[in-house]
């Protein structure tokens, strides 16, 4: 070994001529793992400049002895480990002591041999020292937890997330990172995998792992986090509908037992109940009747307004039975349904005429919520009218008709009605625009809805992730001396 010298190599290792003799002297000693023996040399030669070494590997990890390099870098992290070489002394010869972006370069640590080596008896205290550092390092770098969780390798899968031990250091690691921030604007976790998945992919899994022993606990709890959020944002359950996109004509649920459907009613029940209550409440528990009656109002009212009439009766209807788990739910969201039907949607006389058929209800009964879809469908059609006299008065060409309204019905007065609201029909009227193509009128009053209520749902949201950000920012500045207080504790510091 000493005839191999490496004095004079410096940052040149692998371009200087003693290494082609290093390699032989390690397939000579260690025939099964050269590596090993080629370490011991370097790390001799290297003792007073490790940094340089490790440097060094680095670099040649895209040359030509990339192989060789990658296997080196590795065991002299594991060298050093081994050695109870200081956990902050690491960091600094990997240059990563403070500077968050360098470390996800570095494959030693999340989830890799760092995270490997706490099972070892013999490393395991280095190990767990050594996370703790890092952890600090990123700490005082106020690194991004969802940063942070890419560092750890545990954002590309929401099961991995809570099943690795790893998620007990990402927990300690947002406590640091709240400190001093009131609850309501503190980051949680998950806000943090709503940075890798949407609000509809993460609640759907949520559902699933409900389910799930292993997983339960961990579930309920970040369910029970999104919950909150929703309502610090001051999200309505309308709001949350379209969150979860389940307004979306892509997303063609048919079952009231759809995973995103099931979050929204579950959320509905839980701002239902906290505010009858007044206190917090745990998601995951039973609710009492009056809750559930609340909750049946406020969901068929949304659902009738976000989806088709038909529709929403079809998925009422198969769930109505003894046989299907949330039958009672079911039941009454039906009744609630004739109460409500017919307030945001037209259907054909033969549809109204089948739905009655096929409800069970008496000729009496039948006669009774034909009248409610009437009375319904009646100020439906006259806000329609109102809508397009209103965009007329604007002058809002896209939006305006081509027929003379002069000899309609004037629905926007009060005092005057529709002496038959059947008769009345927009179904089928046009709208000309200045490209002379048409679209209904639904369409167009529709797509003016959903443009203002998904404007009204970002201003929520935009300004909830500003209210934490300011939250953040104080804490920050609070934790941080200023330059009077530096002064001041230098001072006494010279004093003493």
């Amino acid at each position: 070994m000493k005839a191999i010298r490496l004095d004079k190599a410096g940052d040149k290792l692998f371009e200087d001529s003693n290494f082609k003799n290093l390699v032989r002297y390690a397939k000579h000693a260690s025939p099964q793992h050269p590596e090993k023996a080629m370490i011991k040399v370097l790390m001799d030669w290297y003792r007073l400049h490790p940094d340089m070494l490790y440097r060094i590997l680095e670099a040649e990890k895209t040359g030509k002895y990339k192989e060789t390099a990658t296997e080196l870098q590795q065991l002299l992290v594991k060298g050093w480990m081994k050695s109870n070489v200081e956990p902050g002394k690491i960091l600094e010869y990997m240059d990563t002591f403070g500077n968050v972006d360098r470390m996800v370069a570095n494959p030693f640590f999340w989830p890799g041999a760092l995270e490997a080596s706490l099972i070892v008896p013999e490393r395991k205290d280095v190990a767990a020292r050594l996370q703790e550092a890092l952890i600090h390092s990123w700490d005082r770098a106020n690194s991004d937890p969802s940063k942070v969780l890419e560092f750890m390798g545990i954002h590309n899968s929401l099961k991995n997330f809570i099943l690795s031990p790893l998620r007990k250091k990402f927990e300690l690691y947002l406590e640091r990172y709240n400190a001093g921030i009131a609850d309501h604007d503190k980051t949680e976790m998950i806000d943090v995998l709503l940075m890798n998945y949407t609000p509809s992919e993460l609640n759907r899994w949520l559902q699933v792992s409900l389910t799930n022993p292993d997983e339960k606990e961990m579930a309920t709890k970040l369910q029970k986090q999104q919950f909150q959020e929703w309502e610090y944002s001051l999200l309505d359950a309308d709001d949350v509908f379209r969150v979860l996109d389940l307004h979306n004509t892509e997303n063609e649920f048919d079952s009231l037992s759809d995973a995103g459907l099931q979050v929204w009613i579950k959320y509905i029940k839980y701002k239902t109940a906290k505010m009858m209550s007044g206190k917090a409440v745990d998601p995951g528990k039973s609710f009492d009747a009056a809750v559930e009656d609340a909750m049946v109002k406020a969901a068929v009212s949304v659902m009738l307004h976000e989806l088709d009439m038909i529709r929403v009766h079809k998925m009422l209807t198969e769930a109505a039975v003894k046989s299907n788990k949330h039958y009672e739910m079911a039941v009454k969201m039906k009744k609630e349904f004739f109460e409500l039907w017919g307030q945001n949607h037209d259907a054909e006389p033969h549809e109204v005429g089948k739905i009655l058929k096929d409800s069970g209800f008496s000729k009496k009964e039948q006669s009774e919520y034909y009248l409610k879809y009437l009375n319904n469908n009646n100020k439906y059609k006259a806000d329609r009218w109102e809508a397009r006299r209103e965009a007329r008065e604007e002058g809002d060409k896209e939006k305006t008709i081509s027929e003379d309204l002069s000899n309609e019905p004037n629905v926007g007065d009060k005092k005057k009605k529709i002496s038959d609201p059947r008769k009345v029909d927009l179904s089928n009227e046009l709208n000309v625009g200045d490209n002379g193509e048409t679209t209904k009128i639904d369409e167009i009053l529709k797509k003016r809805k959903d443009t203002q209520l998904d404007e009204q749902l970002k201003q929520k949201l935009d300004a909830r992730k500003q209210q934490k950000l300011e939250a953040k920012a104080l804490a920050i500045e609070k934790r941080n001396p200023t330059l009077g207080e530096l002064f001041e504790r230098n001072r006494h510091i010279d004093a003493t």
